[in-house]
């Protein structure tokens, strides 16, 4: 309760009316001048560090500064009628959302942020002159990121970071690029134009050194393996798969030139397209075979029996042995009513909102799954019915573990998870229907399965709950919308699941990690090993669309700049001259004030939660930690078995 007595706190300083907060002192005002001239373009100074130290002192004390400064925007002039409470924040985050970028990614992970926060609309960098092409941040990282220069030219495809083996061929006259033109391209252009060069010199080399009869004239003059790594590289990178096999053929048909009598193993890409072509062929030649043949080449080529001996018939195929145990297994998929019908063996919810079965269980007396059980008894959130569990399994794309659904406010769980489950532990359906859920044992390794994913989901519901319980949702001209979904989002529901497991292994030890998903092992290692702030870097390459917190700020607050002008300018006049107002021009002041409000509450309680969340979470893994190792040599080491 005191996080949210917190946000409550924040969210009515925010509400509050105008000239009601202390005046700005001169030592306040010389930093908010600091502040603002860090990121005027024409003062040259743009610094990081600046923006990092504005953005924590503007949020301290419960955003205590942040509210006096708003107090005076009024009489506050700028040279573009942009409030500088408006413009410090956003600018500023911008600032330090682009140095983490440079910074923490390489290669296309780090493209794809810097595509994101580079386009024109919105754009708080490219108003600070640092965008919208690439080429516009260099001067900033070679003074703000000196390190990481050459990283970002290589990153971005800019002409001088393409390399040698790459500017030697795309300058020929056969490509005709030059700097200019090169330069010219967005991001994803120029990825797009590295692939479609990697493909047309693939087919080239696959021309030359895929035929045979060609061999003994280039035996040595072999292509450069440095060419054919950045081929590699600019394929997968824009995920021209069909060209990479190409490529990967070609590169074992170069390691046996030279040697006729040497064997290549079969190409991972085209070993099953080869199995399926040639079973058309197989077929109709074994009509000619004998029933024992037949049998001896079925079994010898898919159960691999050794079927081939005398009196053996294709009716003994899949007998057991003398001695072995019969395999009497057959993987079933659930079936549309199972599927439904799994939640209410899996977690029911009472009429007070308190969980039962196997899955709260498995999540009951951990840090993690003790908040999730009473979020979804908390009376308060239950009068808003934002806590309301609706738990509910269907077949989502492979890969895809699960989803909270605002509109639909369900918990959604890929059946595709449980059908996976079932068939390496050898379950069928009705194995899971059997008997009481709560002494079913294999509902009860299911749950184990799926439990961190559970967390992972019913975080996201908690964080809708708090955002409406503390008002954060925007308000503009045409009603609510909800406040966008940003990367700190992700990073607390990913730090959650993951302090869940690392706990669980702490009090099972190693068999609990067995049968867990592999990557909810490598989230708890990485949490084990480097926190939140791993869990947020890392996973954050995963979801490249999605702003940081602070660039999502810094986009917010920038779209908004146009109200925030047009407010500043009535609020003056409502000052300064009252009644001077028409109706209509007061009653729009007042939306456009509600609209920024909404604004600044959104980023003063979201910056101190996620903080906050930091803080617990953290805490947790050291409890947790000190009680993994006895030796604290190895204390920065995930333990082996989520290795």
């Amino acid at each position: 309760m005191n996080k949210i007595f917190v946000s409550l706190l924040l969210a009515q300083s925010l509400l509050t009316p105008a000239l009601t907060f202390a005046r700005l002192t001169e030592a306040e005002q010389a930093f908010a001048q600091k502040c603002h001239d860090n990121v005027t373009p024409e003062k040259k100074l743009l610094s990081a560090a600046t923006a990092l130290e504005c953005v924590k002192r503007i949020n301290a004390d419960n955003a205590a500064l942040l509210n006096k400064l708003r107090d005076e925007d009024t009489e506050t002039e700028t040279t573009d009628g942009i409030p500088r409470t408006v413009r410090i924040v956003s600018r500023n985050n911008a600032l330090v959302d682009l140095k983490n970028i440079v910074t923490n990614d390489t290669g296309k992970v780090m493209a794809d942020h810097l595509m994101r926060v580079l386009k024109e609309s919105n754009c708080s960098l490219c108003a600070m002159e640092l965008g919208p092409r690439p080429e516009n941040t260099f001067e900033w990282v070679g003074k703000e990121a000196g390190s990481s220069l050459d990283t970002v030219k290589k990153s971005v495809r800019t002409w001088e970071g393409l390399g040698e083996i790459r500017l030697k061929s795309l300058s020929s006259a056969e490509y005709s690029y030059n700097k200019v033109q090169w330069n010219a391209q967005t991001i994803p252009q120029r990825y797009g134009s590295l692939s479609s060069w990697a493909e047309a010199e693939t087919d080239k080399l696959a021309a030359i050194y895929g035929n045979r009869s060609l061999w003994a004239r280039f035996l040595n003059k072999k292509p450069d393996p440095q060419l054919l790594a950045v081929l590699s590289e600019d394929l997968t990178a824009n995920e021209n798969f069909s060209s990479l096999t190409k490529l990967h053929k070609l590169e074992m048909d170069i390691g046996r030139m030279g040697d006729e009598k040497k064997t290549a193993a079969p190409s991972p890409y085209e070993k099953k397209s080869k199995e399926l072509s040639g079973a058309a062929k197989t077929a109709a030649g074994l009509k000619t075979k004998s029933e024992a043949e037949q049998a001896a080449y079925l079994g010898e080529t898919f159960d691999q029996t050794g079927l081939h001996k005398e009196g053996a018939s294709i009716n003994d195929m899949g007998k057991p042995k003398p001695g072995e145990k019969p395999d009497s297994f057959v993987f079933q998929r659930l079936g549309p009513e199972q599927i439904e019908g799994l939640s209410g063996r899996l977690l029911t919810a009472d009429n007070k909102g308190n969980l039962r079965g196997p899955i709260a269980d498995e999540i009951r007396d951990t840090k993690a799954g003790d908040e999730i059980l009473a979020f979804y008894k908390n009376p308060e959130y239950a009068k808003a019915g934002t806590n309301r569990l609706n738990l509910s399994f269907s077949e989502r794309p492979k890969g895809e573990f699960g989803g909270w659904s605002p509109s639909a406010k369900t918990l959604n769980l890929n059946s595709e998870l449980v059908n996976d489950w079932m068939e390496k532990n050898e379950v069928t359906p009705k194995q899971l229907f059997e008997g009481d859920p709560s002494k079913n044992p294999h509902l009860r390794e299911l749950s184990q399965y799926l439990a961190p994913t559970f967390v992972h989901e019913s975080t996201h519901q908690r964080q809708g709950a708090k955002a409406a319980a503390s008002g954060i949702d925007f308000q503009g001209f045409l009603g609510k919308s909800k406040a966008p979904y940003q990367f700190e989002m992700e990073t607390e529901a990913f730090s959650m699941d993951s302090s869940f497991i690392a706990e669980k292994l702490q009090k099972r030890g190693p068999a609990y990690t067995a049968k867990l998903d592999p990557f909810d092992k490598e989230n708890a290692a990485l949490f084990i090993e480097k926190g939140v702030e791993g869990i947020r870097l890392e996973n954050h390459r995963n979801y490249t669309h999605l702003d940081s917190f602070e660039g999502s700020a810094a986009k917010e607050f920038d779209k908004a700049a146009s109200i925030a002008k047009g407010l500043k300018s009535l609020e003056t006049r409502y000052k300064t001259a009252p009644g001077s107002l028409k109706p209509e021009e007061e009653a729009l002041m007042w939306k456009m004030k509600t609209a920024m409000n909404s604004r600044f509450k959104w980023y003063t309680i979201t910056y101190a939660d996620s903080n906050a969340n930091k803080e617990k979470i953290n805490g947790w893994r050291d409890e947790i930690k000190s009680k993994l190792y006895t030796s604290k040599s190895i204390d920065t080491a995930a333990p082996p078995e989520l290795l």
